[in-house]
């Protein structure tokens, strides 16, 4: 199973010729961020929480058939996702020595979406039922999309295989298309997903 990241930068950077110019704007600023005395004051312990919102694509499947995940699935892999990011996971101690120096606490969570885009309660799960996943990136992500600059959207769809799923780098696309696409089957982990799911 692969990321479709690599693809989709390759096809992006063969159709604009300013994409890659972009690419690497967008890399030094990060870059830049990183080199501040600030961003990097590691006694600043301060964990920023970024809301989450997962778009959950099916067919008309009822909860839990298919590609109509259940909300569990959709626990675990926010589980996963704070594992990982605070380097909290079982496996760390697999991590090849030559990353060692690499590995850290980036003191970066993801919660479920408390609101919604108006302000009412909300699970931070969507359901849409759409048969057609046609032009998923122009089509589907700008009519489920909440506000990016507030939420981190998630679709969970039926993605061609071996694909596990995509992200759109910052700056390189739309904002209405930002968001990260994952396959349906790799959402979560054991024994909520007998697939062992994505990090």
């Amino acid at each position: 199973d692969i990321c479709g990241n690599d693809k989709m930068l390759r096809d992006l950077f063969a159709n604009d010729a300013q994409a890659a110019q972009r690419f690497m704007q967008q890399r030094e600023a990060i870059l830049n961020f990183l080199d501040n005395d600030v961003s990097r004051d590691e006694s600043r312990n301060v964990i920023i929480t970024i809301p989450v919102v997962f778009h959950i694509i099916h067919g008309g499947q009822a909860q839990g058939i298919g590609t109509n995940i259940t909300d569990a699935q959709v626990y675990s892999q926010l589980e996963v996702l704070n594992e990982c990011y605070r380097l909290r996971n079982a496996d760390t101690a697999a991590i090849p020595a030559w990353f060692n120096d690499r590995k850290a606490d980036v003191q970066i969570e993801f919660c479920l979406a408390q609101f919604d885009t108006a302000g009412n309660p909300s699970t931070g799960i969507t359901r849409h039922n759409i048969a057609n996943t046609n032009n998923f990136d122009t089509n589907i992500k700008p009519n489920t999309q909440w506000d990016p600059t507030k939420y981190l959207n998630i679709w969970t769809s039926n993605l061609a295989s071996p694909l596990l799923g995509y992200a759109t780098p910052p700056g390189l696309f739309p904002l209405n298309q930002d968001g990260v696409v994952l396959d349906y089957r790799h959402v979560g982990k054991y024994p909520v997903n007998p697939n062992q799911g994505t990090h």
